[in-house]
């Protein structure tokens, strides 16, 4: 089956729930030509696929699994990564709006140089996160778990529910800090 075909039938998985079509397991795929607004991709897996540079609006990866996924150079708005796989995706250097990652897994995502407003990390388990030079906007963070996510250089500006996180480390770049010293850092450098 081609691409295309594959698309189709995902689309008809998720439409009848399961019932009809098949559900979309793909692997290195350059989604450049075959990306349109509307795709139908929650449950999707869609292992070292490559979304780079793209202008991604109003996209369900619902429960998808994005393993070694790349979304660098994007801008990525009003999308769900809502109980994603996101193990050692890159979203490097893109710009995220509006974005929500609650219940995602991540282990070593990369965010580095990314800019990210008003997104939501809400209950995220989050392991070897970078956030090197990113700029994070009002971000929620709110019952999140995270354990050596690196930080340095980071802009962290109005930040909600920091009080909420469960924090075990975080990187700085010159040392680690651990609970109450990570979170009490990330307090304190928030603007």
């Amino acid at each position: 089956m081609t691409i295309e075909e594959l698309l189709k039938e995902h689309e008809q998985y998720i439409r009848s729930s399961g019932d009809d079509g098949k559900q979309l397991s793909i692997e290195s795929i350059d989604m450049k030509k075959y990306y349109k607004d509307g795709i139908i991709l929650e449950q999707a897996v869609m292992s070292a696929c490559s979304f780079d540079n793209l202008n991604i609006n109003y996209i369900d990866f619902y429960s998808s699994e994005l393993y070694e996924s790349s979304f660098r150079n994007c801008n990525i708005e009003w999308c769900e990564f809502v109980r994603a796989e996101l193990d050692d995706a890159n979203f490097s250097n893109s710009t995220l709006i509006m974005t929500k990652f609650d219940n995602a897994e991540m282990f070593n995502t990369d965010f580095s140089g990314a800019i990210i407003q008003n997104c939501s990390f809400k209950d995220a388990q989050m392991f070897s996160v970078d956030f090197t030079n990113a700029a994070l906007q009002n971000i929620n963070f709110d019952g999140a778990k995270i354990d050596h996510i690196k930080v340095k250089g980071a802009k962290i500006i109005a930040p909600n529910n920091l009080d909420k996180v469960a924090c075990i480390s975080i990187d700085i770049g010159n040392e680690i800090l651990e609970g109450e010293k990570a979170k009490e850092w990330l307090k304190y450098n928030a603007r």
